[in-house]
């Protein structure tokens, strides 16, 4: 737990939106929730960039002269994924965990994703419907690729995915928020910005946040 908050504090996830993305994005406030959903929890906060604490968590864990730890991320999945890989590599080798880094292209990298062959560490976007539900049910124990198995959080995932409520159930969310962010569960980086080039014959074009594409009522002038 300690080295994951390590690595947590050790990206400075705003200079790679700022520097990489052109500022196209926002942070993730330290949770896998758009701020939109049901269940977003303003009192949860990232991790900031702290490379001190950084450098005391992983003594405290054990391992005051770093680590090692295989880094596997894809090539051409993502908008400058391979980028972005090499700025956390470079992050973390300044608080002393050396990122051995292995490049995928897209097949192999859905392959080793599906196999769960990511570990320890992967890059990984996720794009589901703007319903909070299919955000959460990716980290459900049983998920087939999901690299997280933690019962609570999976009684949560359960308890939201059945609730009627939109009052209790965005409580049920928040509590599972407040886990994974303890736990640091997973490196919250960024939610990125689809860019789209449509041309003036297309007419009621409307992108969804999934990514998901939905033809009905356009058309072509």
């Amino acid at each position: 737990k300690r080295v994951r908050q390590a690595l947590n504090y050790a990206i400075d996830k705003q200079a790679i939106l700022d520097s990489l993305l052109q500022g196209q994005g926002r942070l993730l406030s330290g949770q896998i929730l758009r701020k939109e959903q049901i269940g977003f929890d303003p009192a949860v906060k990232d991790y900031p960039y702290d490379p001190a604490k950084a450098k005391a968590l992983l003594a405290e864990a054990g391992f005051p002269n770093g680590l090692t730890i295989t880094f596997k991320f894809p090539t051409g999945r993502y908008a400058q994924d391979r980028e972005v890989a090499e700025a956390v590599a470079g992050m973390l080798a300044e608080v002393g965990v050396k990122a051995e880094m292995v490049s995928l292209e897209a097949g192999e990298f859905l392959r080793q994703l599906s196999a769960r062959e990511l570990a320890p560490m992967g890059f990984v976007g996720l794009a589901p419907a703007d319903d909070p539900d299919p955000q959460w049910a990716q980290y459900r124990s049983d998920w087939r690729y999901s690299y997280l198995a933690n019962p609570e959080i999976d009684k949560l995932i359960d308890a939201g995915a059945q609730e009627v409520d939109p009052v209790k159930r965005a409580e049920i969310y928040k509590k599972a928020a407040q886990i994974m962010h303890d736990e640091a569960s997973v490196l919250f980086l960024y939610q990125a910005v689809d860019l789209y080039g449509v041309t003036d014959r297309v007419k009621d074009f409307l992108p969804r946040g999934d990514q998901r594409w939905t033809l009905y009522g356009m058309s072509m002038a």
